[in-house]
C-alpha cells in the first residue's frame, strides 16, 4: 500500500519558497523491515519556474 503522498510530499517542501504541482508514485522496493518508495514530484519556485524533480 502507497503512503499517503498527496499529504506528505508538499509537506516536505513546506518553508522552501517551492510548491508541488502534482507527484507520481513510480517505484516501491523491500528495504529491512520496510519498503522505500520513489516519486517524481512536478514543482514550481516564486518566481513561477516550474520543474520535474
Amino acid at each position: 500500500m502507497w503512503p499517503n503522498h498527496e499529504r506528505v510530499i508538499p509537506q516536505a517542501f513546506a518553508g522552501s519558497g517551492t510548491s508541488v504541482v502534482a507527484a507520481r508514485a513510480h517505484s516501491v522496493e523491500p528495504s529491512g523491515n520496510g519498503y522505500l518508495y520513489g516519486y517524481e514530484v512536478d514543482t514550481v519556485d516564486r518566481n513561477g519556474q516550474r520543474a520535474p524533480s
